[in-house]
């Protein structure tokens, strides 16, 4: 096939969303109480510790407003919390609560789960493939 006639923008775009819609559904099936993007913020929490939105939103590459309300919904539901910089008390920043890492090792599991549906049926050559190129578009944009 041609390289212009290669639809990649659309073929990636479609499978985000529906890897997305899928994980969704996989997490309500399990009892799971947060979006697969919420579960990104406890999961980068849970790994790096206390963060500010700042940090949050660079590290995540999600803009304040959308990862401000993710966060909130967080903290209303108990699994984070909202608490002073122990250097400058103007900065706030969000800590994982115990139902966090409760609700961090359920999403765990299915994410596991789901990563294995995802390389299933490839041989090693092609997963490590598939990596690079996604690796790639992490670099390039």
């Amino acid at each position: 096939m041609p390289p212009q006639d290669n639809r990649f923008l659309y073929l990636i775009s479609r499978s985000v969303s529906r890897l997305k819609y899928y994980s969704i559904q996989k997490f309500q099936g399990e009892g799971v109480n947060v979006t697969p993007s919420q579960m990104g913020i406890l999961f980068l929490l849970l790994k790096d510790g206390d963060k500010t939105m700042s940090e949050l939103s660079t590290a995540l590459n999600i803009d304040n407003s959308t990862l401000t309300r993710l966060a909130d919904r967080l903290v209303r539901e108990g699994f984070a919390e909202r608490i002073r910089d122990d250097t400058d008390r103007r900065i706030s920043k969000l800590r994982i609560t115990e139902n966090g890492r409760a609700e961090s090792r359920k999403a765990l599991r299915i994410t596991k789960e789901i990563n294995n549906e995802i390389i299933r049926g490839f041989s090693e050559e092609e997963i490590a493939a598939f990596v690079k190129i996604l690796e790639s578009f992490l670099k390039k944009f």
